[in-house]
């Protein structure tokens, strides 16, 4: 879903709960390789309209609750997520920044890279 999502709402300002990556992450920590590949290049596409993707990685203690995931699986896709976008391993390409805290803490974080990046990538800060 957020693939053509992504796709019709390029120029806008909108903020995503979760990215292509995360589809991506999932099927490999479920063994689906041949979904990802088959996936990959509209991920990455649809990534590209991305001005910042910011990853909140699993804490400890972990303040969420699994509810239906097994927390092994949570735990891959963390991995999978870490590796995709910090270490850019599928050449998304775009700006990453992992935050961690409070949920103030987090936004300050974000805050404070969208207003450093603003010049760069042409953001304004409203």
């Amino acid at each position: 879903r957020s693939i053509p999502d992504l796709d019709s709402r390029r120029g806008r300002n909108v903020l995503y709960d979760r990215c292509p990556a995360h589809f991506l992450a999932y099927h490999l920590a479920l063994d689906s390789r041949e979904s990802v590949q088959e996936w990959s290049e509209a991920a990455t596409d649809a990534l590209a309209s991305i001005d910042l993707i910011v990853f909140v990685p699993i804490e400890r203690p972990d303040r969420i609750a699994a509810g239906n995931e097994s927390d092994g699986l949570r735990s891959r896709v963390d991995r999978f997520l870490r590796d995709m976008l910090l270490d850019d391993s599928h050449g998304f390409g775009r700006p990453v920044i992992a935050v961690s805290g409070s949920t103030r803490a987090r936004a300050a974080q974000v805050l404070s890279a969208v207003q450093g990046g603003a010049a760069r990538i042409g953001w304004r800060a409203v």
